[in-house]
């Protein structure tokens, strides 16, 4: 399944395919989810250049200022294509009223650059939303699966601190692919305020410094967001970006940021806390033993 969020388009054209010659140039970036991601090229990407919209359920990158247009998102967002909007700003407050109302209706998502989150008309935009929030994590490592344990444990405090309403759904999934260890774990839980939390592990070998902290539709709507920083709200945690936009310094920012949660300090944390992080992570071990996956 492709994931929309907050990534940075290719260094090279080495991984872009299904270039179409003598069309005019319209970019359309597929995020190819079958490929592993490389830190050194950001993510892998399926190019499409043509004049014909793919239609297909997919996350289209608008990465082109000129394509940036109105009657074009539309026709996306009605063929069930997820957003990723480069030039945000290119869009009116009413435009943007209006795609989400239509993203909301077709059950799609609109996300922007994670350098963008700042901005006044990002700022209106996650306002507006009226999407479920959702905060989401992507996760990969070669160390053992004690470590992965130890990470999944991490970011369940994370989520029970930003959102202390009641867990009314949860979905596990996990499995092998090339050890007899476990080498993936996904986790989903719905919150009774609407909040989604979506959290993806990974122990592949050929992942490796694959860390990225992905916000969607928002993402962390109990943080605050400004030009330089993140704030997580309820653990009065601030996390500071440099102010070069670069996207080798954003990418390595944000790849800090995960390693900077991932080591937190969680000795606030009360006993009732803590016993509800527990609880929380033993019916995760549970579905995953039901499904013969063992964390």
């Amino acid at each position: 399944m492709l994931k929309p969020g907050i990534i940075l388009p290719p260094k090279s054209t080495k991984h872009l395919i299904g270039k179409l010659p003598d069309k005019k140039k319209l970019h359309w970036y597929i995020f190819d989810n079958h490929q592993k991601w490389d830190a050194g090229e950001h993510a892998h990407f399926s190019l499409y250049e043509s004049d014909v919209i793919p239609l297909i359920s997919d996350v289209l990158f608008v990465l082109d200022p000129e394509f940036c247009h109105f009657e074009y998102l539309t026709f996306a967002i009605r063929n069930s294509c997820h957003l990723f909007i480069e030039t945000i700003d290119k869009l009116t407050i009413t435009q943007q009223e209006q795609l989400i109302e239509l993203a909301h209706e077709a059950g799609t998502q609109i996300v922007v650059r994670a350098d963008q989150l700042h901005l006044p008309l990002t700022k209106q935009l996650f306002q507006l939303n009226q999407f479920p929030r959702m905060i989401k994590s992507e996760y990969a490592s070669t160390r053992p699966n004690e470590d992965l344990f130890t990470h999944i444990r991490c970011f369940v405090r994370i989520i029970l601190k930003l959102n202390p309403t009641e867990i009314t759904e949860m979905a596990v999934a996990g499995g092998n692919f090339l050890s007899k260890s476990t080498d993936f774990v996904d986790i989903h839980l719905d919150f009774a305020d609407g909040m989604v939390a979506s959290m993806n592990f990974s122990n592949l070998a050929s992942a490796e410094s694959s860390r990225l902290l992905v916000f969607r539709n928002g993402g962390l709507m109990d943080a605050n967001f400004t030009a330089n920083h993140l704030e997580l709200v309820p653990e009065n945690r601030t996390f500071s970006f440099s102010g070069s936009d670069t996207d080798e310094l954003l990418f390595q920012q944000v790849n800090n940021l995960l390693v900077s949660i991932d080591n937190m300090d969680f000795s606030t944390h009360s006993l009732e806390e803590e016993k509800e992080v527990v609880f929380l992570l033993d019916r995760i071990k549970e579905q995953l033993r039901l499904k013969s996956v063992s964390i």
